[in-house]
């Protein structure tokens, strides 16, 4: 969803790349809601031990996503690694 805040600028984006990636968004939507339905089958086939793997591999990679944008929060408020200016 923060992708699509950054292809979605009027200034820099024109209307036809927008629709693009608002259509991107919808289809991976579509594509996650089908997942989420599916995941009860999902989850029998894996088994426990192997849903936590799944579970704690995407935290990791949340927290990686997570981590990686807090420069970009600074580099737009103007702030270095040591002062704010």
């Amino acid at each position: 969803m923060l992708a699509i805040v950054f292809l979605t600028d009027n200034h820099t984006e024109s209307i036809a790349d927008q629709a693009i990636a608002a259509g991107l968004l919808t289809f991976i939507m579509i594509l996650i809601l089908m997942l989420l339905l599916a995941a009860s089958a999902v989850h029998r086939i894996f088994a426990n031990t192997r849903a936590r793997v799944v579970s704690r591999m995407m935290g990791i990679v949340l927290t990686t996503m997570a981590v990686d944008t807090i420069p970009g929060g600074f580099d737009a408020l103007g702030c270095s690694a040591l002062r704010c200016h």
